[in-house]
C-alpha cells in the first residue's frame, strides 16, 4: 500500500497531479486546496489513500494526515465513493465539512455537486458517530448535538441572530468562533464583530 509520496509535481489538471518520485510518475487525485498550494516543478509531500475498485486503482493525496483521515471517514459512509468524497472535501474544505457535521448543516453539504439532501443528511448522521468530540473541538467546530457544548450563552445567541439574518448555521458558527474572546463578550458586541468576519 502506498501511504505517502514525496517528489516533484510535473503536471496538474483540474483535479489531479502527476508527482515524480525516483523517476516514476504517479497520478494522484487531490483537493482544490492542494492544487492551489503547489505549482508545476514544486517539491511536495503528500499522504495518500490507495483505492482499489472494480474499474481500476486510484491514488488520492492530501497535504496532511488530518485531511486523509477525514477523507477515509467520509468514504466509509455507504453510498459515497472516493471521487465523491474528494469532491466534498474540495468543495467544503476540512473545517467547513466538520463545522457542517457538528451543526447538522445538511444544506451546506448538499450544495456539493453530486450530493443530494438525503445523502448529506446520511453523511452527517454517520460522521457524528465516527468523529470524536475532541476532533470537533480542536477544529473550532463546537460539538454535535447531545455531546455537550463549549459555547457560551452569548455565542449561542449570536449564532441564532446570524441564522435569522439568513446565514447558514456553518457560516454563523465559524464567524462567531473566529472572534477573539467570544465567550466573554455580550451578544450585541459579539454579533457586530462576527458580521465583519462573514
Amino acid at each position: 500500500m502506498i501511504a505517502s509520496l514525496r517528489g516533484r509535481i510535473i503536471y496538474k489538471d483540474a483535479g489531479s497531479v502527476i508527482i515524480e518520485c525516483a523517476g516514476v510518475g504517479y497520478r494522484v487525485y487531490v483537493t482544490a486546496d492542494f492544487l492551489a498550494s503547489y505549482a508545476v516543478d514544486d517539491e511536495a509531500l503528500m499522504f495518500t489513500c490507495f483505492s482499489v475498485r472494480e474499474d481500476g486503482c486510484s491514488l488520492f493525496g492530501f497535504s496532511d494526515m488530518a485531511d486523509k483521515e477525514l477523507f477515509e471517514r467520509v468514504i466509509g459512509v455507504s453510498g459515497i465513493g472516493p471521487k465523491l468524497g474528494m469532491s466534498i472535501l474540495s468543495f467544503m474544505g476540512r473545517s467547513g465539512l466538520i463545522n457542517a457535521v457538528a451543526t447538522s448543516d445538511a444544506k451546506s453539504i448538499a450544495k456539493t455537486p453530486g450530493i443530494g439532501a438525503k445523502t448529506a443528511q446520511k453523511l452527517i448522521i454517520e460522521l457524528q458517530d465516527k468523529i470524536a468530540k475532541d476532533v470537533f473541538e480542536s477544529l473550532g467546530a463546537g460539538v454535535p448535538a447531545g455531546s455537550g457544548s463549549a459555547m457560551s450563552q452569548s455565542m449561542n445567541d449570536a449564532v441564532a441572530a446570524l441564522t435569522a439574518l439568513g446565514y447558514s448555521q456553518t457560516e454563523a458558527l465559524s464567524a462567531v468562533r473566529s472572534v477573539e474572546g467570544a465567550a466573554e463578550l455580550d451578544t450585541d458586541e459579539l454579533l457586530s464583530l462576527a458580521l465583519k468576519r462573514i
